[in-house]
């Protein structure tokens, strides 16, 4: 009788772990299928917006400015292991002193950024601050609480909804994170420039000067 029951038991403790697994399985698949329309869903909307920002800015593409940029970056991905090919960074004609992230690991840098940046540190600060806001995942988390998931699905869903996009874009470019967020991206930024051997103090001076000369903040 005991071993009846210890074999009937058995059985449906196997029946139990079986269900459990798959149901795990189910959720495992179901949460990878939601985090790669997540990451279309990025990618798309970080093509949309480049658009956007290329209508209305001219592209920079001189071979020189470009390997410049390049050389003074190289620490700053090197030392803090971010691979450089991750991260797409546009240099876009504009009397504009702004740089901001995109969907999609982009960032835009307005070439009325470089004429008010007075050191190489300071530019690289800027990226570095940047930087930070797409490697903590802070494009998206704004987008999802500011405009939704679903809108966001909806606006690139056959017509795209251009004049919501148009807005986003906006909202975007003003970069108006959250106090938390932008905390977040000085504190992480601060943290490549030291392991890139620069001095954050620089960043901290720009900051500053953006305050009391633009009265606005990258």
């Amino acid at each position: 009788m005991f071993k009846k029951f210890l074999t009937q038991f058995f059985i449906f403790l196997a029946i139990v772990a079986l269900i459990w697994f798959g149901l795990r399985r189910l959720d495992f698949k179901k949460a990878t299928r939601i985090d790669q329309r997540i990451e279309q869903l990025e990618e798309k909307l970080g093509d949309v917006f480049l658009n956007i920002f290329k209508q209305q800015h001219l592209e920079i593409r001189d071979p020189e400015i470009h390997d410049y940029i390049e050389s003074i970056l190289e620490d700053l991905f090197e030392k803090n292991q971010i691979e450089r090919k991750s991260i797409d960074i546009y240099l876009l004609k504009s009397s504009t002193v702004n740089a901001f992230a995109l969907p999609g690991r982009n960032i835009i840098l307005l070439s009325g950024l470089v004429g008010f940046t007075e050191t190489p540190e300071e530019f690289i600060g800027v990226i570095a601050h940047e930087i930070a806001h797409v490697e903590s995942d802070h494009v998206m988390r704004k987008l999802s609480r500011e405009v939704g998931i679903a809108a966001l699905f909806a606006a690139i869903s056959g017509n795209y909804n251009m004049e919501l996009l148009r807005e986003v874009a906006k909202m975007l470019a003003s970069n108006t994170y959250s106090r938390s967020l932008e905390s977040e991206a000085d504190l992480l930024a601060f943290e490549y420039l030291v392991n890139a051997g620069y001095n954050p103090q620089s960043l901290a001076d720009l900051f500053h000067r953006f305050s009391e000369e633009l009265d606005v903040l990258p």
